[in-house]
């Protein structure tokens, strides 16, 4: 965007210089007219131009933003899971990853082995959460058509755990449903696991 430096410097050790001075890439993003122009080598019109790109980047990323689904209900989480738990027999625990807005950044699988505790599908979860930079999950696992759609007590306390341990992360569980076939229950309408914390 630079296309040259000044005398002293490429455009390569400006763009270094202007990172530094605005503490990076997000800095500089946000970073006024006025300020830019502040820089040795920068102008008007180089000015304007960083400006532009900083604009061009964020429309672009609320755009992509826009354009993923929002999940503003259990029914949109249960449409989002269910056809991929409909079938399924073994165990398994789907994780719904949302940004700030409740927009999906991606639904993530683990199964539920008869071995794991309590910790380790805590561990699991935020580990997937916290690496795909999510402010908030829903949980989503299956039961046997035997069971039905009914939470029991180790769904209730696995919920209360997981509330739990996104208030320390940062991270908010927004509800754990409980899948059976084509029909789902929600511990959070239900106030079961959410009223603890």
């Amino acid at each position: 965007m630079l296309r040259s430096g000044t005398r002293e410097e490429n455009a390569l050790r400006l763009a270094e210089r202007l990172l530094v001075t605005f503490g990076g890439i997000k800095g500089l993003a946000h970073a006024a007219i006025a300020d830019l122009q502040k820089i040795k080598g920068i102008g008007p019109d180089k000015a304007a131009v960083i400006r532009a790109a900083a604009e061009l980047g964020w429309r672009l990323q609320q755009q992509e933003e826009d354009d993923r689904p929002r999940v503003v209900s259990p029914a949109v989480a249960a449409d989002l899971v269910i056809p991929d738990m409909r079938e399924i027999s073994e165990p398994i625990l789907k994780i719904v990853l949302l940004n700030t807005r409740n927009n999906l950044i991606a639904v993530e699988t683990i199964t539920l082995s008869p071995v794991f505790g309590v910790r380790q599908v805590v561990r699991a979860i935020f580990q997937l959460a916290i690496k795909a930079n999510a402010a908030a999950v829903i949980l989503a696992h299956n039961h046997r058509a035997e069971e039905g759609a009914v939470p029991s007590p180790q769904d209730i306390a696995l919920t209360a755990e997981l509330v739990k341990a996104g208030q320390l992360f940062s991270i908010e569980v927004l509800d754990h449903l409980i899948v059976c076939q084509s029909r789902y229950v929600s511990l959070k309408e239900r106030g079961l696991g959410f009223d603890a914390w």
